[in-house]
């Protein structure tokens, strides 16, 4: 039982069934991860939990989410944290600390830099001179790489 042929010509074969069946159980998986980080991002979040989430260990579950996304699972979370961060700092009254805790960074410094590595501006400039060029989603197309590029200066 190689292929077959079903209505109007359409074919298949067990190898590309197989592959349906292997692209549908990634995308169930990584989207119970993706769940996981956008309802956790606010806390410290650990490798190891993720990799539990689908009983992998912590390198196949680094492996296997980089192929699936085209980002490692850390710079998937800071991108994710990040863009949260920025979403308050658009906010009145908001000031840059407190968008650092609440989205998980509990170092100012690493946050800074973080923010810096994917907006191309600080927090206190992008609050400042209202650079509003944030990406809303962070699903697999828009990941890290896809990060818009600072206009103006």
């Amino acid at each position: 039982m190689g292929s077959g042929q079903l209505h109007s010509g359409f074919s298949y074969s067990r190898e590309g069934c197989e592959y349906i069946a292997i692209v549908f159980h990634l995308n169930f998986l990584h989207s119970r991860v993706l769940q996981y980080i956008e309802e956790h991002y606010s806390r410290e979040i650990y490798i190891d939990e993720l990799a539990s989430l689908l009983s992998h260990s912590r390198s196949h579950f680094c492996r296997v989410f980089k192929d699936f996304t085209g980002v490692t699972p850390m710079d998937y979370l800071n991108f994710y944290r990040v863009n949260k961060a920025a979403d308050l700092l658009q906010t009145d009254g908001c000031k840059v600390i407190d968008a650092a805790l609440q989205t998980g960074f509990d170092n100012l410094s690493h946050f800074t830099n973080t923010f810096k590595k994917y907006m191309q501006c600080t927090p206190s400039e992008y609050k400042r001179d209202g650079q509003h060029q944030i990406i809303h989603s962070t699903r697999a197309s828009a990941h890290p790489r896809h990060a818009p590029a600072r206009t103006g200066r």
